[in-house]
């Protein structure tokens, strides 16, 4: 397996614990629900206080219960509330339900308040997208998108408080930098072709869930280069919060299509760089906010370098088949998982050229720490000026952060899994 640099732009979105407080197998309404932040052990945080954050859970329903339309079920304890039929039982009742709710929570505490009960289904304002036919809008309340469903390039246009963020055309959405076409490795030469989403004009946009909690948005195509040669597939799923300027996104990145052994389509494909490129339209006091393994780094943009967080080897949270010692190099074995990056020692914990990470800002180096830190996100800024001009930034569970005014950026390695802000 060869690991590729990855880019695009971030921020960690809490993932909530939700227990029951009647039968785990099958609820009787009302329902209990118990929401707490779920940290891993050895966090380096111990939660935040939230306001209002999104809640997503699959609900089991009793066949006795009774429901069978999500018109008959309600939320106690909370301002607003989206159902939507997982599953149903041989009866036609609903079985499995999925609840989108907002809650508030206080570091490390938990919130037993809200209760799924009988009600008049979903509530708290009007469903957030809109199909137009070659566009799709979002409006969380407090901000707004637009995306193109051809020539896909993330956010078309974004506005937040009113002010443009993001202007129409000016993005140019995914890029993978790969090898110039036929060729599927890098190992030939270097991979810098551009293939982009915004280069697909086949490219497809549908609202796959919709209300006025939450809207997720798939997107279809494939990455292609200036004379439209295809380079791998992807599917996007963007996720939007009512009263959230944030967006969450999940990016699966197809690595071969179906094909005769030996071709094109069947063959594994290398690249050096999977990145999200959005064009800010802000131009003045931008500046950056990264954080560490402890504290944080700032700065202030002079021109038009990029500022960026590069994650390269971490043992936190490493899965124990990474670095066996009898794994050789850049090997693709069972049980087994090396990388081509180069390496010293015989035994893990391995020394690795690309160890730790980095906070650069043009070509400078502000912070750096070895693989047992590893940076923690930092929690939103209210006076940091918006970040670099071209957004060609990365991702990663940590956070980036795009203010009307502010903006940081993050990398990780091999996580595709990415929040988007705009506030």
């Amino acid at each position: 397996m060869k690991f590729a640099r990855i880019s695009l732009v971030c921020r960690l979105v809490a993932l909530l614990i939700i227990v029951f407080a009647s039968t785990w197998l099958v609820a009787q309404l009302p329902a209990q629900l118990t929401v707490q932040e779920a940290l891993y052990p050895g966090a380096s945080t111990s939660g935040i206080d939230r306001a209002q954050d999104p809640v997503t859970v699959g609900m089991p329903l009793a066949d006795s219960a009774g429901i069978n339309n999500i018109s008959q079920l309600g939320l106690q304890g909370a301002s607003v509330g989206q159902f939507r039929v997982l599953g149903r039982w041989p009866s036609g009742n609903i079985q499995w339900v999925l609840v989108d709710t907002q809650a508030d929570l206080h570091a490390g505490g938990k919130n037993t308040g809200i209760s799924l009960t009988q009600g008049t289904g979903n509530f708290g304002g009007s469903s957030l997208a809109t199909d137009n036919g070659s566009t799709i809008t979002v409006n969380t309340g407090v901000a707004q998108f637009t995306i193109h469903k051809a020539n896909f390039n993330i956010f078309d246009q974004v506005v937040s408080g009113g002010k443009t963020l993001v202007s129409s055309g000016s993005s140019q959405g995914l890029a993978v930098l790969g090898p110039v076409n036929p060729q599927t490795s890098c190992n030939q030469g270097p991979c810098t072709t551009q293939y982009l989403s915004s280069n697909d004009g086949t490219s497809t946009a549908v609202i796959e869930e919709n209300g006025p909690v939450r809207a997720v948005i798939r997107a279809d195509g494939i990455h292609r280069d200036a004379a439209g040669n295809g380079y791998m597939r992807f599917t996007v799923r963007m996720h939007f919060y009512k009263n959230k300027t944030f967006v969450k996104l999940t990016t699966i990145l197809r690595n071969a299509d179906e094909g005769s052994s030996n071709t094109f389509n069947s063959a594994a494909k290398g690249f050096t760089s999977y990145e999200l490129r959005l064009s800010s339209a802000l131009s003045s006091g931008r500046a950056f906010a990264f954080g560490k393994d402890s504290g944080t780094t700032s700065g202030k943009f002079t021109g038009s370098e990029n500022a960026y967080l590069y994650q390269a080897y971490s043992n936190d949270m490493e899965h124990p088949h990474w670095n066996g010692a009898t794994c050789p190099y850049g090997s693709i074995v069972p049980r087994c998982v090396a990388p081509f990056i180069t390496r010293t020692g015989t035994a893990a914990p391995f020394t690795y050229s690309q160890d730790g990470y980095q906070i650069v800002q043009g070509q400078n180096t502000l912070a750096n720490a070895d693989h047992s830190h590893y940076p923690v996100p930092v929690r939103s800024p209210t006076s940091l000026p918006l970040g670099s001009p071209s957004s060609r930034v990365w991702r990663s569970e940590y956070s980036i952060l795009s203010r009307q005014r502010n903006c940081y950026r993050c990398q990780r390695r091999c996580r595709y899994r990415q929040c988007l802000w705009f506030d």
